[in-house]
C-alpha cells in the first residue's frame, strides 16, 4: 500500500495480466513464422513474404504493447515497499542488458530471413524493426527515464 493508503493491486494485476497475454501471442506469432518458413514449400513467394513481413510487423507490436506494460509496472515501484539492496545496487547492468535484449530479439526473425536465402524481405523487416525500435525509445523508455530523474526509485 502506497503512503496514502490507495491499493494498486487490481492495477498492476490488470498490467500484468496485458503484458503476460501479449507475450504469449508474441509466442505464437514468432512460432507461426517459423512454421511457415519451414513447412512452407516456397517461401521465396511474393505472397508468402508479405504474411511473413505482416507477422514480424505483428510481433513487434505485441512486443511494444508488452514492453508498455511492462513499464507501466515499473511505475508502481514507487508505491511498493522498498526493493532490497541486492535488487537496486546493480539495476543499471541489468537495465542494460534488458535493453540488448528487447532491441536485439526482433532481429532474431530478420536473422531467419536471411537464413532463408530471403534477403528482401530481411531488408524490409530490418528497416522496420529499426524505425520501431526509435520510435520505442520516444514513445516509451524516453518518458520513462524523464519520470525515473523527477521520482527517484529510492524512498525513506
Amino acid at each position: 500500500m502506497s503512503k496514502n493508503g490507495d491499493d494498486y493491486s487490481a492495477y498492476t494485476v490488470y498490467h500484468s495480466s496485458w503484458a503476460s497475454a501479449y507475450s504469449v501471442l508474441s509466442g505464437f506469432i514468432f512460432t507461426g513464422i517459423t512454421l511457415i518458413l519451414t513447412l512452407h514449400p516456397e517461401p521465396s513467394l511474393v505472397t508468402v513474404q508479405v504474411a511473413l513481413f505482416t507477422f514480424a510487423a505483428l510481433l513487434d507490436v505485441f512486443g511494444l504493447l508488452m514492453f508498455r506494460h511492462l513499464t507501466i509496472l515499473g511505475f508502481c515501484i514507487r508505491v511498493a515497499p522498498k526493493l532490497p539492496e541486492a535488487f537496486t545496487s546493480r539495476a543499471s547492468t541489468y537495465a542494460f542488458l534488458e535493453a540488448i535484449g528487447l532491441i536485439l530479439l526482433p532481429f532474431v526473425v530478420v536473422l531467419l530471413f536471411f537464413l532463408w536465402n530471403l534477403p528482401y524481405l530481411a531488408l524490409a523487416s530490418g528497416v522496420f524493426e529499426a524505425l520501431w525500435v526509435i520510435f520505442s525509445y520516444f514513445t516509451n523508455t524516453k518518458p520513462f527515464f524523464e519520470f525515473v530523474k523527477e521520482h527517484p526509485w529510492t524512498r525513506n
